[in-house]
């Protein structure tokens, strides 16, 4: 296998399991704030001050629901930011061991036809 080959496939299989897939959470969270705003401008047209609280109440729970999501997001990933600098060393040494050999390789055989 060639080395551009190489190269490709190891991007290629990088780009497939570095990608996640889509999470539904942000467009839920469009309709939610869409849907909230239209009751909040009712009720103040209204002056419905019990939809107001209502909408308050809700809010806050919406809030705290949000945090939590942001909590256990945090915590799934502890894994990839504790290893994330261990990686990059690594794969950073990789790289030079690679040059450093493809220069000496190519030393040698411009060495062998002169």
């Amino acid at each position: 296998m060639s080395t551009f080959k190489y190269v490709r496939l190891c991007v290629l299989a990088g780009m497939l399991f570095g990608c996640s897939k889509p999470d539904p959470h942000e467009d839920r969270s469009k309709a939610f704030y869409q849907t909230v705003q239209k009751k909040l401008e009712d009720y103040s047209e209204k002056g419905d001050t019990n939809g107001l609280q209502f909408l308050t109440a809700q809010l806050d729970a919406q809030l705290k629901l949000e945090e939590f999501l942001i909590r256990s997001r945090e915590a799934g990933h502890v894994k990839f930011t504790l290893f994330g600098s261990v990686w990059s060393t690594l794969s950073t040494a990789a790289v030079s061991v690679v040059t450093t050999l493809i220069t000496l390789f190519v030393r040698r055989t411009s060495d062998k036809e002169k």
